[in-house]
């Protein structure tokens, strides 16, 4: 099975440190964590509201944490049995939010409902392949280009997306 360890460094490299770049619309950010996204967490861990300087405190041990509470379950990644489609998957969620389990479950040709359940799982389990790899990867790549900040970013984007290796 999958591990989310694995995940969150093979993403994390593509992340910096502080950013507050007006042409990304995640806002501010820290280490990949957006203040919006660490808001939420803290909302759902019954946590106070954080700050901009909070975020810049979040540790590998609070990240790991926000990493696995909001992205890596909503994907069953302890339940993925390819290491591989996992990284891919939680990346993809991990820099578009879980709204993109959506695109996912089209690609998988599932019920695009946002919830990667049982059937969702079980299609990805049972499909995993290079071919599915690709498809999804082509589909990423597709949703990249017609990004707000694609102006800007693509370049990098497609270079992070094209970093992925499917491995059986």
């Amino acid at each position: 099975m999958a591990q989310l360890k694995k995940s969150l460094t093979n993403t994390l490299r593509w992340e910096g440190g502080w950013l507050d770049d007006p042409d990304d619309t995640g806002g501010k950010t820290w280490k990949g964590v957006t203040l919006v996204t660490y808001k939420s967490y803290c909302r759902k861990k019954g946590l106070p509201v954080p700050t901009a300087e909070d975020l810049k405190k979040l540790t590998e041990s609070d990240i790991m944490d926000i990493a696995r509470t909001l992205f890596w379950n909503k994907i069953r990644g302890d339940e993925i049995r390819n290491q591989s489609m996992a990284d891919l998957l939680f990346d993809f969620v991990w820099m578009s939010g879980t709204g993109y389990i959506r695109n996912i479950q089209r690609t998988l040709g599932v019920t695009s409902d946002g919830i990667f359940g049982k059937i969702s799982l079980t299609e990805l389990n049972k499909k995993t392949s290079q071919d599915l790899f690709n498809r999804l990867v082509e589909q990423r790549r597709a949703y990249l280009a017609n990004c707000s900040g694609a102006w800007k970013y693509l370049k990098g984007w497609i270079r992070r997306l094209e970093s992925f290796r499917y491995i059986p």
